[in-house]
């Protein structure tokens, strides 16, 4: 981690990486020793602040789970950061795009459920209140 003058994360520097986190973030070569900022200056800009997660995680040891969505490869990944040493971060990505598909399906599918139901109790409703016939319902 880098910290600025008042202890504050604000950068932080690769030490190493493989080829499948490379290639999450599309980059063309290993960024070794270059400041995030400088491999990566779409950063600062993310929805989520990782320069000040990864800064937590770094300073007080306490692992963090956080998901993420990459417009690159529109896939979505959670990411377990944690410290094996103070000022020190490792990151894990796993790839959850399949599980994060499935969810939005069975959403859309219990949406449609719900409208369903939502239209066959109208329909039984609108039955009930005009009906010519006595109805009477028992416990």
């Amino acid at each position: 981690m880098v910290n600025d003058e008042k202890g504050e994360p604000v950068n932080f520097i690769r030490f190493i990486s493989n080829k499948v986190y490379d290639d999450i973030h599309s980059f063309k070569s290993p960024q070794i020793g270059k400041k995030a900022t400088q491999f990566n200056p779409k950063i600062k800009d993310s929805p989520i602040d990782l320069i000040s997660i990864y800064g937590r995680v770094a300073t007080n040891g306490v692992p963090e789970y956080f998901e993420a969505y990459s417009k690159s490869q529109n896939k979505w990944y959670q990411v377990y950061a944690y410290s094996p040493k103070k000022t020190y971060f490792i990151l894990i990505f796993t790839d959850i795009t399949e599980e994060k598909k499935k969810n939005t399906r069975d959403l859309e599918e219990h949406e449609r459920w719900d409208q369903q139901l939502v239209m066959s109790e109208k329909r039984y409703r609108k039955l009930y209140e005009t009906t010519q016939d006595g109805i009477m319902a028992r416990d």
